[in-house]
């Protein structure tokens, strides 16, 4: 069960890492002309990136995430787009100097080696985080984002990555030597790559130490690109021992910018086959406490609460940060309570084993408004995948 919970907590932060970085860091990736490429690993990569950050590394010395990508088209974005990744008081600076057009050059080529042109570091400290990227190699500063207020950005409460944890060509090769990563290189080796590492996250209580993510897709990562069903190879690895704790294989969802996390083929098509929830059609928004009652529109499959985890997000895609008074409860059409989810342990704590069916409710109360945010729902075990609710 620890081992399940801790694969669920880095799915979640993953989620939250891809959002923010494709909706706000480089939004609108379009396809680019052609640009050299030359890949390095994260070792590389970070040797370079410390060195730019440079005097900002005094403010902002813990380094918590890094993004690595290698695509099979260039791809290029607007830096002055930044989009405050933790909420609407957040203020993202674009430093002095910083380039604005930024393009990630095309190397999927490099992702079965773990070499890849782009990279993306953050650095938080006590006032903020740091934004610095490498391309080629070479490291660039790019933006600053206060804290403090109503901005508390997930990044900012990661554990710092530690020095010893394994180089992106390690964590590479052992995601390549599994069953499932050797068959899908074998037909996709140039598939876009992305790699994801992070010092550690704890969520409902739960936590796991820093992890490698690698996702191998044929999904298009250019707007408006890549929907439909795409091969994909998703792995994660304990970053320090290099001990591989997942591994799959699947075609799976594309969103039109990234394959849908998690997305897979069980349940008859994964989780959003099999369910369809509606925004909001009763809520009350006045006052504490506020809810908000969201309708299942049609559910199959045999898919049962328990194969649902519930999180929260803001306009980024950032988790926010359940309180002991956050509810969530299942009504049936006569109003009976069917099955009560926590957020603070992550499940269900009644009911899990009910079956979803349509015309049910899903009450969710909080003390604080979601006007703006979005519901997620995560399918496990077969139901595999993501369904986003906006909430009015």
């Amino acid at each position: 069960m620890g081992m399940i919970i801790a694969v669920v907590v880095v799915v979640v932060v993953i989620v939250a890492f891809l959002g923010l970085y494709f909706a706000g860091a480089i939004p609108g990736l379009k396809p680019s002309s052609s640009a050299s490429s030359t890949g390095v690993t994260f070792s590389a990569a970070r040797t370079a990136a410390q060195s730019a950050s440079g005097s900002y590394s005094s403010t902002y010395p813990n380094l918590v995430a890094v993004l690595g990508i290698g695509l099979n088209q260039p791809l290029s974005g607007q830096a002055s787009q930044l989009g405050p990744p933790g909420g609407s008081g957040c203020t993202v600076t674009l430093l002095s100097g910083a380039q604005n057009t930024i393009t990630v050059p095309a190397g999927a080529s490099g992702g079965p080696s773990g070499s890849l042109p782009f990279w993306e570091f953050i650095y938080s400290g006590a006032t903020g985080m740091l934004l610095v990227i490498v391309i080629n190699g070479q490291g660039s500063a790019l933006a600053t984002i206060a804290t403090g207020g109503s901005c508390t950005p997930t990044f900012s409460s990661y554990s710092a990555i530690p020095s010893g944890v394994i180089d992106s060509s390690a964590a590479a090769s052992a995601a390549g030597a599994t069953t499932a990563g050797a068959a899908f290189l074998k037909n996709n080796s140039n598939a876009n790559a992305v790699f994801f590492l992070f010092g550690g996250a704890s969520l409902g209580g739960f936590g796991t130490g820093a992890s490698w993510l690698i996702t191998y897709s044929e999904c298009s990562f250019a707007v408006g690109g890549g929907t439909g069903n795409q091969p994909q190879f998703e792995a994660i690895l304990n970053a320090s021992s290099g001990a591989v704790t997942t591994s799959s294989a699947s075609t799976s969802a594309c969103n039109g910018i990234l394959p849908t996390p998690g997305g897979g083929g069980g349940g008859g098509g994964g989780l959003a086959s099999n369910i369809a929830m509606g925004t909001p059609s009763e809520s009350h928004s006045a006052g504490s406490p506020y809810w908000y009652n969201f309708t299942v529109q049609s559910a199959g499959g045999g898919l049962t609460w328990n194969n649902l985890d519930l999180e929260l997000v803001n306009s980024t895609g950032m988790p926010l940060n359940p309180q002991s008074t956050w509810t969530a409860t299942v009504l049936s059409i006569p109003g009976t309570s069917v099955a009560t989810y926590s957020f603070q342990t992550f499940g269900w704590t009644s009911g899990g084993s009910t079956t979803i069916t349509a015309a049910q409710v899903l009450s969710v109360s909080t003390p604080t408004s979601l006007s703006g945010d979005d519901l997620n729902l995560l399918g496990t075990g077969s139901f595999s995948g993501l369904v986003q609710v906006a909430i009015p």
